[in-house]
């Protein structure tokens, strides 16, 4: 078996073993005791890893409730409002988390804030082939230099009386430049600071990632 070691930007370090154990690590699955070190099953892209740290269990289960594999919609294709709305709500409700994470917290709320403004205006964009509505509810949450640049990709919703998908695609990649920037790096960065820890176990013939 190979254990992967993942932790700031999950960058996948092999370290192979003769067995699960390694000196003074303990186990895969079971808490170091004598670092008071909790550790919970959780799945990350797919594969069964363990989530461990010095904090309670229950805090594990809320950090990684609202890690960024786990709460972001697809960035691959345009935003959906009911998927937004319930990641807000995840992040609303969580309870038990540690406040390193507040500002991550804080950060991903306007982020997501931002997509579900982007989604319900170009919902209304498309009902009614006008941009009035879609800039009325992205302007909150708009930053950067290409602002005026997705004003003018608006525009074109009014003048071709349309929104079609190649201009819808448009209008989401520069609006992903002018939102609160994706606040993943944040996240990493404040579980390597807390010694929180995920760490995944991949069998010898598999494939996995060494980046």
């Amino acid at each position: 078996m190979k254990t992967v070691q993942l932790a700031a930007a999950l960058i996948f370090v092999l370290c192979p073993l003769v067995s699960f154990g390694a000196p003074g690590t303990g186990a895969p699955g079971q808490a170091n005791s004598a670092a008071k070190t909790s550790e919970i099953t959780v799945t990350l892209f797919g594969q069964p890893c363990y989530l461990s740290g010095p904090v309670s269990t229950s805090a594990l289960k809320s950090i990684h409730s609202i890690s960024p594999e786990q709460i972001y919609p697809s960035s691959d294709a345009l935003p959906s409002s009911e998927p937004i709305r319930r990641s807000l709500e995840k992040l609303k409700n969580v309870s038990d988390l540690p406040s390193g994470f507040e500002r991550y917290r804080d950060r991903l709320t306007r982020r997501l804030q931002g997509f579900l403004a982007f989604s319900d205006g170009l919902s209304v964009a498309k009902k009614t082939a006008r941009s009035e509505n879609l800039l009325k509810q992205a302007k909150p949450f708009l930053q950067g230099k290409r602002i005026k640049e997705f004003e003018t990709l608006a525009g074109k919703i009014d003048s071709s009386k349309k929104l079609d998908s190649d201009l819808a695609g448009q209008l989401f990649e520069v609006f992903l430049d002018i939102i609160e920037p994706d606040p993943e790096e944040t996240f990493h960065r404040t579980i390597q600071k807390m010694n929180i820890h995920y760490t995944c176990v991949f069998s010898e013939d598999g494939e996995s990632d060494s980046e």
